[in-house]
């Protein structure tokens, strides 16, 4: 016997879904607040130009080193791998984009290869999604209540302004390829960016390149990665001195002071106090708009040797630089 089949009724119309209203703060206020809620804080890396900005708080900065490798190779990190930024949007008063990332969870991924990762199984299952919704869930449920490091610092000093964390950054590597934006990364981030100004980032975790933009239309945006500072040294997610330019560097031990607090007193001397008058200096400098650079610090056999890079612009003088 025939069945009949008749035609399933349309689906309703998709309603889009609404903007949730961002809070308006200048550039230089939410520097100041992470310094002084996290701090004290440095500037330890610029990526890219824009009037939009991308910062990366210290807790969130020590989490992506973590899951990239940053810095070195690693048997993980040489083929591609995807991460979900959390934190909050803000605006500036000129309306430019300023997007906080306070937590990063990796997105489990198969079948990689240098320039793909799916999120889908060897069965079509999505279980990598499914697994970033209970994490960004248990995430979300925990992070007012352990909202302090063991040093008692703040992790995310912009929870008690803007509220829970949400969906903020799409990032994925380039593995030694250098940071650009692919075809499939302008149509996978158009979508994604459709109502909200989503960050779309890549890093290349080898080369130590970081790209980012802000909304469907790829607005340039600058990365500002945070770090703690330390008496005598500083965390991770620093760039090496130029005589570590290594193919395959050797990797300093992965330590975590949050594990053994007594570690983070320094082997030598704190360093001069005018040094650290030149260091706040130079960061200041580096948190102005168009100025790039980064700051570098080591010490060894008892002396702080530091490594300053400033790039100041320059007005033009008859047409010429």
């Amino acid at each position: 016997m025939r069945e009949s089949c008749s035609a399933a009724p349309p689906l309703p119309p998709r309603q889009p879904r609404e903007a949730k209203p961002r809070r308006t703060m200048s550039v230089k206020n939410i520097y100041g607040l992470i310094d002084s809620k996290c701090g004290p804080i440095s500037v330890s890396e610029h990526h890219g130009k824009g009037r939009n900005k991308v910062f990366f708080l210290p807790e969130a900065a020590r989490e992506l080193c973590q899951i990239v490798s940053y810095g070195r190779r690693s048997p993980m990190n040489r083929l591609e791998q995807k991460f979900a930024g959390f934190g909050h949007f803000l605006t500036t008063d000129a309306g430019d984009d300023c997007i906080v990332v306070s937590h990063f969870i990796q997105i489990h991924t198969t079948n990689r290869s240098t320039i793909s990762a799916n999120n889908l199984g060897a069965n079509g299952e999505s279980d990598s999604l499914n697994l970033l919704e209970y994490y960004r869930e248990e995430y979300l449920e925990n992070e007012r209540e352990c909202n302090t490091d063991a040093q008692g610092r703040c992790v995310d000093p912009f929870l008690e302004l803007c509220g829970p964390s949400e969906f903020v950054l799409e990032g994925h590597t380039h593995p030694n390829l250098g940071v650009f934006w692919s075809r499939a990364d302008r149509t996978s981030g158009s979508a994604r960016a459709a109502v909200s100004p989503v960050c779309i980032f890549v890093c290349d975790p080898i080369r130590r390149e970081m790209l980012g933009c802000t909304g469907k239309d790829f607005r340039p945006a600058e990365v500002i990665v945070c770090e703690n500072e330390t008496r005598g040294r500083r965390q991770k997610c620093r760039r090496p001195a130029p005589e570590a330019e290594n193919p395959d560097p050797v990797a300093a031990p992965q330590t975590d002071p949050r594990e053994s607090p007594g570690r983070d007193a320094p082997e030598t001397p704190p360093p001069h106090p005018s040094a650290g008058k030149l260091i706040s200096l130079c960061d200041s400098y580096l948190a102005l708009p168009g100025v790039g650079g980064h700051v570098r610090k080591r010490v060894r056999r008892g002396k702080l040797r530091l490594k300053i890079d400033l790039i100041l612009p320059v007005p033009r003088k008859g047409g010429e630089p």
